[in-house]
């Protein structure tokens, strides 16, 4: 296209004027295409020497059109296939964490099934919960009979420092553990930021890097607490949540009929 029919063809001020500014004096496009749709073009103008360009040049752009179309064909179905492979990959994930728990929840709920005190529970979480998620260790207090302060009933993976510590701690403690039984909530910390704000003044009750508090409770009525530790910063899906309350309420079915059993002994 030369300049003339160039600017005729775009007959705004403005562009003309920026053609005139330019002294664009010649000008070719070839659409850039993925079979039969167009997806760009590839233009190029001459200014800076007086010959017009010629057929060879044409031939010569829509050569390099046409290379560069395949690259995108190319780019585009690498992008394609790099999505399903990373929807697969995630697809298979998923299966493979959810076939865990519900073989974790099935040890779990046979083990409950044997508990025949409520310290019995304790003992079958503790040892179910270490794995779970992830966790590096885990800790299960119940309520002692004053009511104010939970008792350390069974563990996996903790120093004995740890457990020195937290063998008995109030319920009115500024821990992860009580704040969870007093507030009737699933406490989460993860992602290496600290305590979130909703927890403010709360600092964490092992030297783990990420930290779930699980209460045990039916209600108003609580029985204790369970802490999974992580030994490496995480976030905490809903599903996580989900999870872990599937687990609570397992395991508070269990003392209930814990509890029962005794007092019919």
């Amino acid at each position: 296209v030369d300049k003339n029919s160039h600017a005729q063809a775009h007959p705004q001020s403005a562009y003309r004027a920026e053609v005139d500014r330019l002294e664009v004096h010649s000008l070719m496009a070839v659409p850039l295409r993925e079979g039969d749709r167009r997806v760009g073009f590839v233009a190029m103008t001459r200014n800076r020497t007086p010959f017009p360009y010629t057929e060879g040049d044409l031939a010569l752009l829509e050569d390099l059109a046409e290379r560069a179309s395949h690259a995108l064909t190319r780019v585009r179905l690498g992008e394609a296939r790099r999505a399903a492979l990373t929807a697969e990959r995630e697809a298979r994930v998923f299966a493979e964490r959810a076939a865990d728990r519900t073989s974790r929840l099935q040890r779990l709920t046979a083990a409950l099934g044997g508990a025949l005190t409520p310290n019995d529970v304790a003992r079958a979480l503790a040892e179910a919960g270490s794995g779970t998620m992830g966790a590096a260790a885990t800790l299960v207090w119940l309520l002692d009979g004053s009511a104010t302060h939970l008792g350390l009933v069974a563990h996996e993976g903790h120093e004995p420092s740890t457990l020195e510590e937290h063998g008995r701690i109030p319920v009115d403690a500024a821990l992860l553990a009580p704040v969870a039984f007093r507030r009737r909530e699933i406490v989460l910390v993860g992602h290496g930021d600290g305590i979130p704000p909703a927890h403010a003044g709360v600092r964490p009750t092992s030297p783990f890097a990420a930290w779930a508090a699980v209460p045990l409770c039916d209600g108003a009525r609580g029985f204790g607490v369970f802490a999974l530790s992580f030994g490496e910063t995480r976030s905490f899906s809903d599903d996580d949540r989900r999870f872990l309350e599937t687990i609570a309420r397992q395991c508070v079915q269990a003392i209930e009929r814990a509890r029962l059993f005794e007092a019919e002994r």
